[in-house]
């Protein structure tokens, strides 16, 4: 998301209690049980912050979410790499490397 000309990612997580928690391993799996949700979890992001009179916020990547594998290789910062790795054990999170600069 671009939150006030900043890049802001989110991540999209299941209670682990809901009852199609055990076959839900991805974003495309949350559409299966829950259809529009997806959808409707990115246009409240686009919209929450209109009432305080600031601009609706936009998204990359054509404006699909990632999946977990494309997040972590993408760009999420290793603090949330870790995370998801600790929540979710059956992503593979070995070759991640973080971007460096060249100054």
């Amino acid at each position: 998301m671009i939150d006030d000309g900043e890049l802001d990612w989110k991540i999209i997580a299941i209670n682990a209690a809901d009852e199609h928690a055990s076959e839900i391993h991805d974003v495309a799996d949350i559409e299966k049980f829950y259809p529009g949700t997806v959808s409707g979890i990115r246009e409240w992001f686009r919209w929450y912050k209109t009432p305080d009179g600031k601009p609706i916020n936009s998204f990359g990547h054509g404006e699909k979410a990632l999946s977990a594998k494309e997040a972590i290789h993408v760009r999420v910062p290793r603090a949330h790499a870790v995370a998801i790795t600790r929540l979710s054990p059956r992503l593979d999170c070995t070759s991640y490397r973080r971007p460096t600069a060249t100054v």
